[in-house]
């Protein structure tokens, strides 16, 4: 996976949000799973080690468990 960079919107309306991609959650990439507190930020498409709750990088939440019972079953 690459980390995805999202360029920012010319002139933003009070609809359009724009959240970056730095390039710092590379460093915290893993390849495991939402197991030993690994997380999932939806910005930056990238699975890290990070103990907070927002990514490092883009300051979005990240997600801790999986969408699907298919997937959660695989995990757990």
């Amino acid at each position: 996976m690459q980390c995805t960079i999202f360029t920012p919107v010319k002139n933003p309306g009070p609809d359009d949000w724009t959240m970056a991609c730095r390039g710092i959650c590379t460093q915290y990439k893993t390849t495991a799973r939402y197991v030993e507190n690994h997380k999932r930020c939806r910005i930056c498409d990238i699975f890290i080690h990070w103990e907070g709750a927002r990514c490092p990088c883009c300051s979005f939440a990240l997600r801790t468990r999986a969408r699907n019972a298919k997937k959660l079953a695989r995990i757990g």
